[in-house]
Order: structure tokens, then sequence, then C-alpha cells
């Protein structure tokens, strides 16, 4: 079957187009010798123009016969054209039929082999799958009809072995960054990619420790233990307060910390006698909240007995004594309720409202009318590692009671019994 063209032809074409050319040719170039000297004016402008016009008619009636001319000669061409294309669309009918069968022949062999591959892998995958998922050892070359069976089991088993003796290897480094080390293996499955993390995070761990020796080092050449005499939590964050204020005025670490542990406030959690595991502490709470937070706060050191000494003011609120009753009942192993400044208020009275809040709470008292005599008590049956509060009266010199002053110091009633108790 051939294509043969049966029309005249030379040189192994068609035959040439014959026409005037040379004749034309002759005529055209000797009439444009004469406008090539041309100059034209003002004056004969409007020759020019015309000649102009002459000369694009001329070109447009040689134009218009090509087009003449090129559509006689296209004319069996298309014709030409149009049957062979009917002819190639005879022919790509059964082709693209062909193709049809062929790409589903090759598309069952390609779900066959990858069901094959499946196979194998799932055989051969064991305690790796969840780390090498079929998605990833699966290559799409593997589906090639140049690609055997047997190279793609060698390829995958060969994988399998390389990632278990990858693993082994990081495992037997003992490193504490094991987990992130497998992580960067499994990202890429490259072992000296994993080595480099490896390495990476004992950089970062070294610079860390660096770090932080270089601030425990500054921070103990910085720091200066400080010993505050008063407790409570309170009071350290009163003696933060007044060391960061000293520290901004250029006061020396050393200096600060001599002037807080030499820090007395007397008569606010005032220890005024120490010994035999028995101490002695003097302090100004003369209301229920200031009371329970010195009793709290001396609880947190855990003594054997704690032992509270107290009474409330005359001619004062009222309000007062009952809450100061309960944190005493409450907070105390024992309260010793005797009498305060009780000015002209009856201070039996004064006591029986305390007295109610103290039982409220089941708390355990004994009342001895007299301070002086309450505090002589209190201290001659204190035992080793009692702790005896005496609240209420703190700095205070003197005593009032029924309209008069009389002079009264704590601390030196507290210091005469307790060297009176040291010579027995």
């Amino acid at each position: 079957m051939e294509l043969k063209i049966l029309n005249p032809q030379e040189g192994g074409f068609l035959k040439e187009i014959q026409w005037n050319n040379e004749e034309l040719k002759a005529e055209i170039a000797e009439k444009m010798q004469e406008y090539a000297s041309l100059a034209f004016t003002e004056d004969t402008i409007k020759e020019a123009k015309a000649d102009r016009a002459k000369l694009n008619k001329l070109r447009t009636a040689f134009e218009d016969e090509r087009k003449r001319i090129k559509k006689l000669c296209m004319a069996p061409y298309d014709a030409f054209e149009k049957q062979v294309k009917e002819l190639i669309a005879l022919i790509d009918e059964p082709i693209r039929l062909i193709d049809g069968q062929i790409k589903e022949v090759e598309e069952r062999r390609k779900v066959e082999k990858k069901g094959e591959i499946l196979e194998f892998y799932e055989s051969v995958i064991g305690s790796l799958k969840g780390i090498l998922p079929f998605d990833r050892v699966f290559r799409q070359e593997y589906l090639n009809v140049s690609k055997s069976m047997k190279s793609i089991k060698e390829e995958i088993q060969a994988l399998i072995d390389r990632v278990n003796s990858d693993l082994d290897t990081i495992e037997r480094l003992g490193s504490k960054h094991e987990l992130q080390i497998k992580d960067a293996y499994l990202k890429t499955l490259n072992l000296s990619v994993a080595m480099q993390e490896k390495a990476r995070l004992e950089e970062v761990e070294r610079q860390l420790a660096e770090r932080k020796q270089r601030e425990e080092e500054e921070t103990k050449r910085r720091c200066q233990p400080v010993f505050v005499p008063i407790p409570g939590e309170g009071n350290c964050r009163n003696a933060l307060a007044a060391a960061a204020c000293c520290l901004s005025l250029g006061v020396p670490p050393a200096a600060i910390a001599d002037g807080i542990a030499k820090t007395v406030v007397k008569g606010r959690a005032e220890l005024v006698c120490s010994g035999s595991g028995i101490r002695v502490w003097i302090d100004y709470a003369h209301n229920g909240e200031s009371l329970r937070e010195i009793l709290r706060t001396l609880r947190r050191y855990h003594p054997a007995r704690l032992i509270c000494l107290f009474g409330c003011g005359g001619e004062r609120s009222r309000n007062r004594r009952y809450p100061m009753g309960t944190a005493s009942g409450e907070l105390a192993d024992l309260t010793v309720l005797t009498e305060d400044n009780s000015r002209r208020e009856d201070p039996r009275l004064i006591m029986e409202e305390i007295r109610r809040g103290i039982e409220a709470v089941n708390g355990r008292y004994v009342v001895i009318m007299d301070r002086a005599e309450a505090i002589a008590w209190t201290i001659g049956q204190a035992r080793p590692g009692d702790w005896i509060v005496l609240a209420g009266k703190g700095h205070e010199s003197s005593q009032e009671k029924n309209g008069v002053r009389t002079p009264f110091s704590e601390h030196r009633i507290v210091r005469e019994l307790w060297e009176k108790r040291a010579r027995l």
C-alpha cells in the first residue's frame, strides 16, 4: 500500500508555476529608477502622493494575483489532505483498540507483580513493619518488565538487613539520646545522619552543662548566705526586700548579711531565752490574726509542745477576744490565760470572753490571773523541747489596771526566772 502522486512532476516535485516574472521584473526595475532620482518639494508634494498611490495600487494588484494563484494551487492539496486524514482515522481506530488491550494486560501484570512483592515483604519485614511500611519499601520501578522479582527481593531483603544492623549499632552506643538519634535515622535511613545528630545532641548537652556550671559558679560567687533571726515567711520576705534596697544603694552583700543577722525587733517574734531545748518568745500579737500567724510560724519548727500565754487589753475592741481564744485553742498545745492591760475593765470578764473561744475548739488551757505569776508558772513547768510564746505586750514596759500604770517588763521577768531556773 503506497500513496502515489499521479500529476506531472519535475525534479521530484510538482511542476513550477510559470509566469512573466522576468519581463515584469525588468519593467518594474526600469520604472523604479525614475523614482530613485526624484526629489520632491512643497510644490511637487501633490505629484508625490499621486505616484505613491499608483505604486500602492500596482503592489495590491500583484498581491491579489499571488493569493488567487495560491488558492488554485492549494485546492488539490486541501482535497488530498482531507482524503489522507480519513485514511489515518481508519488506521487509528484499531490502534486505540490494541493500545487499550495492551494497557489492560500491562496493568494486570503490574497489579499481580505488586501483589507478589507485597507478599514477599510481609514474609520478611518482621518487627520493622511499623518503621518500614510497604509504601516506604516499594519503588515504582519494581513494576518495570526489566526488573526481575529476584533482584527486587534481594533489594528489599538488603534494606531490611541494613536497617536492623543500623538500629543495633545505635542501641549499642548506649546514648541517653537514643530516641532522638533513632528518630533522625528513621527519617532518612542514613546512619551517617544519625551519627551527626548524636554528635549535635552531645555538643548541645556539653554546652548546657558548661553554661550551668558557669551560672552555678557565678551564683556561688555572688550569693551571700543570710541568717534571719526573726522566724516566719513574712519576716524572710521583709529581709529580702531590705537586702534588695541595700544592694541597689551599693551596700556590700557581706555587710547586708551581717546587718540582717544582728537585727532584733523588740517584742516582735523575739527569742529572749533558750536552753535545754526550751525557747521563750515574746511577741506583740494582740488580735486573732497576728496571734494565729506567730503560732503557725513556730508550729512549723515542730516543738515538743507549743505553749501560749496571753490576755486581752481592756477598753479596746471586744471583737479581738474570742478570735484570739480560737487561734490559741487550735494551734497551741496549752494556753495560759492571764491578764493584759485591763485598764478599768474587770480582767475576769475579759478572760471569760477569751475562754469561750478556746473551749469552742476544744483547746487545753489554765487560768492564772496575775501575769507575772502566770509567766513564772509556765517557765517552771516547761520540759525540754517546749516553746513558749508570751503574746500581747511585746515591747511594752508597763502594765495598766484599775486605771493605774505600773512598770512591767516581760523581758526582765523572763531573764530573772531563766537565771533562777539555771541555778537549780
